[in-house]
């Protein structure tokens, strides 16, 4: 979680310590029963975020995605630490990054686009953290947004927020059923299904996409118009669709390979490494 996009400190809780040995020094994001504070072992100690969630199910949804998310190590990915538990809450901890959102750092750039040398860094990241997520862990992220992906100040592009996220093979209704970023979406999520790691490759494709073009593969208005034209339509290549903000001529097999991405079939789409290899190598 980051440090520069502060919304609101978490509710409900004691201002000035948690579970024990966390001084809570303040709050990064409120959402229903689930808030992310930031706290301190001790006044000279590590800082870390906290994912808390109090009272059922928010508690619940907490240790369900620590049970996934402990498991991981890779460079490109969020790291957590523990899950620690008292009497009205659980809460998952791990690293603050010091930085900001995908998101944010895009709305901040001329013409709303990254330059070509930046999409390469945030692809390798990405399709890279994917690429482990999928063929060594076994999981499918199922929300892979710009929120979802940080840029700290050392220059590292991370994946975060697992909440989500489910064994591939081992689908979790409860995860599948949950909200999602529809501008990310593939037609087969769109559609109720539940994502596989096809899907991840979708949602990267539209953010590569976005980052290029500075506009997502399907523009509308309003969300229904939105689900319509993602479920309905192929999304103009990036090589067709006029010059980009920046100027730059893309790689041969660049605009092919996200378009692939993008397809609306899932046995259309390459996989993670493969998208890896074909834009990054």
């Amino acid at each position: 979680m980051t440090a520069s996009d502060n919304t609101a400190p978490g509710g409900g809780r004691d201002p000035d310590r948690a579970f024990g040995r966390f001084e809570i020094i303040g709050g990064l994001a409120a959402n229903g029963q689930v808030t992310v504070l930031v706290g301190r072992v001790n006044p000279a100690g590590s800082v870390f975020a906290l994912k808390v969630g109090t009272g059922q199910p928010a508690r619940s949804l907490v240790e369900r995605e620590a049970t996934l998310a402990l498991s991981l190590a890779h460079p490109a990915i969020v790291r957590y630490h523990e899950l620690v538990k008292d009497d009205a809450s659980s809460a998952l901890v791990m690293e603050l990054v010091d930085g900001a959102t995908l998101a944010h750092s895009r709305r901040l750039m001329p013409n709303q686009a990254y330059q070509f040398r930046s999409v390469v860094q945030v692809a390798d990241a990405l399709l890279g953290a994917l690429a482990y997520l999928h063929e060594e862990s076994r999981l499918v992220h199922a929300d892979v947004c710009p929120d979802n992906i940080l840029l700290d100040d050392r220059g590292r592009i991370l994946l975060a927020d697992f909440g989500s996220a489910f064994r591939h093979g081992q689908p979790d209704p409860e995860a599948a059923a949950r909200t999602h970023v529809v501008a990310y979406s593939s037609p087969a999520v769109i559609a109720g299904r539940v994502p596989g790691p096809a899907d991840d490759v979708y949602a990267a494709g539209a953010v590569l996409y976005e980052l290029l073009a500075g506009k997502l593969p399907f523009a509308a208005l309003d969300p229904t118009t939105l689900t319509r034209r993602i479920s309905g339509e192929i999304p103009p290549a990036l090589d067709q669709r006029g010059p980009l903000p920046w100027p730059v001529e893309l790689p041969a097999g660049w605009s092919d390979t996200i378009q692939a991405m993008l397809c609306p079939s899932p046995e259309g789409r390459p996989s993670a490494a493969e998208a890896r290899r074909l834009l990054v190598a």
